[in-house]
C-alpha cells in the first residue's frame, strides 16, 4: 500500500489547520521558547519545525515500527516540507527576478527610484 499524503494532509488539516499556517505559528512558539538559546534575531523557521516533526515521527517509528500511523505522519510531514521548500524557492526566484528588473530599469534611467 502506498501512502496518499495529500489525503493525510487534508484529513489532518481539518483538525489542525492549514499546514503552512500551523508551522508558521509553531515557529513563533518554538522561537519564543528557545529565545535564551538562540542568537539575537535568530528564529526557528517553519521548514525547520517540519523537519523536527519528521525526526520525531521517525524516532517513534524506530521505537515501534508496527505502529503504522507514525510512518503515515512522517510521510505527510515530509510532503509538507517539500511543498514549503518549493514555495520558498519560488518566492526567492520571484524576488531575485524583481531585483534584476529594478537594477536594469535603474541603469536604463527608467526607474522610479530617485538618486
Amino acid at each position: 500500500m502506498s501512502i496518499d499524503t495529500d489525503k493525510v494532509i487534508k484529513e489532518r488539516g481539518y483538525h489542525y489547520g492549514i499546514p503552512a499556517d500551523f508551522f508558521e505559528q509553531l515557529s513563533l512558539v518554538w522561537t519564543g521558547l528557545m529565545k535564551q538559546k538562540l542568537e539575537p534575531g535568530q528564529k526557528i523557521s517553519k521548514e525547520e519545525c517540519v523537519a523536527m516533526f519528521v525526526c520525531m515521527k521517525g524516532l517513534r517509528a524506530f521505537n515501534n515500527s508496527t505502529h503504522l500511523d507514525s510512518w503515515v505522519d512522517a510521510a505527510g510531514y515530509a510532503d509538507i516540507g517539500h511543498v514549503l521548500g518549493e514555495m520558498k524557492i519560488e518566492k526567492s526566484k520571484t524576488r531575485d527576478q524583481q531585483l534584476l528588473k529594478d537594477a536594469e530599469e535603474k541603469q536604463e534611467g527608467n526607474s522610479l527610484y530617485l538618486d
